[in-house]
């Protein structure tokens, strides 16, 4: 394979790479940052009892929508994301 055609390739690659920044921007906007479900107001996060102590287990429900989904805690956001008032 000659140099030129392996500039060619990662020219191609970089274009493709390009488009995908550019449709992850529209999807997220240009200051994305990350937005798992633990950090929205629909998500009510899930405990275990512990030796009569609670502890946080990686698991919750999501109330927004028509009915209650089970979701993991950092699972990123889904359609129905809006942050925790504080």
């Amino acid at each position: 394979m000659l140099i030129s055609e392996k500039v060619m390739g990662l020219e191609a690659e970089n274009r493709n790479l390009k488009e995908e920044i550019g449709r992850l921007q529209q999807l997220y906007g240009d200051d994305y940052k990350p937005k798992r479900c633990q950090e929205c107001r629909f998500f009510f996060q899930h405990y275990v009892r512990c030796e009569g102590i609670y502890i946080k287990i990686n698991e919750g429900h999501c109330t927004a929508g028509v009915r209650t989904k089970n979701r993991a805690a950092d699972k990123e956001r889904c359609q129905f994301f809006q942050g925790k008032i504080l």
